[in-house]
């Protein structure tokens, strides 16, 4: 349902807030039109999310970072949730202040939801959210299969974006898209084999990649370079 490769276009190359734009604007047209992100991997937990700067504002004001109670029943590995105040019934348990936190993110749109933690990504997650009732979500969930996680992990990968490559990175990494070996690059850059080999080691650090092909792979997903290799060539 989600076309993975136009999600590649929307996001081309873009900062962080840009592509969390893009991205929030493309979910909505399949219904996910409330995303929060929470990221406890610092010194302090932080979060991003689409529900507007009246919201934010809200959150912060009222100290609800402190008592959000998606960070103790919401971040277990392997574990999805659900959430929203479709869900409130259920969690009754919770301390007022959380109940109404959820209650006024619901008056706010975010009616229901589920929680998602990306395999490999710990200290990292998703509280997906909908104006749709929880049935609705449900098919839409399931609809959306393994996409949505594979969507989620991409965005993720520009949100934690790496040192920006140089022109001359960024351009060796184009001429290998082409399928271009070293030799050949080098003519192509009027530059010696070494000086590519160097190019292309200096990339695989900033993208924490082993290889030239991981490292071509990582850029073109995370938007550095063209995923086909030098403009204006077939």
């Amino acid at each position: 349902m989600l076309d993975l490769a136009h999600l590649l276009e929307v996001l081309a190359p873009a900062d962080a807030d840009t592509s969390w734009m893009r991205f929030s604007e493309y979910m909505a047209h399949f219904g996910v039109d409330r995303l929060i992100l929470y990221d406890v991997r610092g010194a302090s937990p932080k979060i991003r999310t689409n529900m507007g700067h009246d919201w934010v504002a809200h959150y912060m004001a009222q100290g609800y970072a402190r008592i959000d109670p998606f960070y103790e029943h919401c971040m277990t590995p392997g574990r999805s949730m659900p959430t929203g105040a479709a869900h409130l019934a259920a969690l009754r348990h919770l301390d007022p202040r959380q109940q109404r936190l959820i209650e006024e993110a619901g008056e706010a749109g975010f009616h229901s939801g589920f929680s998602l933690m990306l395999p490999g990504q710990p200290g990292v997650a998703w509280n997906i959210g909908s104006g749709l009732q929880p049935e609705a979500l449900a098919r839409l969930r399931l609809a959306l299969g393994e996409s949505l996680p594979l969507a989620l992990r991409l965005l993720q990968m520009r949100l934690d974006a790496p040192p920006p490559l140089t022109a001359r990175e960024a351009e060796v990494l184009e001429w290998l898209a082409e399928g271009l070996r070293t030799k050949e690059i080098a003519h192509r850059m009027a530059i010696t084999p070494v000086t590519v080999e160097l190019h292309l080691r200096s990339a695989r650090t900033k993208l924490g990649a082993r290889t030239r092909d991981q490292a071509l792979l990582q850029a073109v997903l995370r938007g550095m370079v063209r995923p086909y290799g030098r403009p204006g060539r077939g």
